[in-house]
Parts: structure tokens; sequence; C-alpha cells
């Protein structure tokens, strides 16, 4: 529903954090390399504005890979994976549980 009209997130927000154990969906789909970029991001939205703690794990991981492999791919003057797109939404993330 956010991916078709962003107006629609804080519904789909409130509807989501009435269950407790969505961090864990919400991480699951992050987490999966064959979810669309964009699911991948509303999911990370989600995670850090709803306050899932159990998500922090996954995204610490996920932001160690990516960050490696910008790195990696900076050194070589290669073209970044479009999975590094994440790392604003997953520093975003972060710094919402942390704080």
């Amino acid at each position: 529903l956010v991916k078709f009209d962003e107006a629609n997130y804080p519904y789909v927000s409130k509807v989501i954090s009435q269950c407790s154990h969505a961090g864990d969906h919400l991480s699951e789909i992050l987490a999966d390399r064959q979810e669309e970029l964009s699911t991948r991001q509303v999911a990370t939205r989600l995670i850090g504005d709803i306050g899932y703690l159990s998500a922090l794990s996954t995204l610490e991981r996920l932001e160690t890979r990516l960050e490696s492999r910008l790195n990696a791919t900076n050194a070589v003057a290669d073209r970044p994976s479009a999975d590094t797109a994440l790392l604003p939404s997953i520093r975003d993330a972060l710094f919402k549980l942390k704080n």
C-alpha cells in the first residue's frame, strides 16, 4: 500500500504497530535479497518509526555488509550494487532505535 501511495504510510504504520511480532517479519523482508528494493526500504522505515528493537541485529549486520560492499566497489571504481541504496534507510532506522 505504501509503495502504491505514500499517503497510506501512517495507516499502515498504525496497523503494523499493533503486532508485536511484525518486527521479526519486517527484518525478514529487509534481509531478503529477492525482495524489491522499495519494499525493503519501506520495511526499514517501519522498523525505525515503530521501534522494533528485535530488528536491531539485522540492521547492524546489513549496514556492515553493505558498507563493506560499497567500500570494495569504490576501491575498484565499479558501480555499487542496488542494495547499497538501503544504507541511508538503515542508518536512519538504527539512529531511531538507539536514541
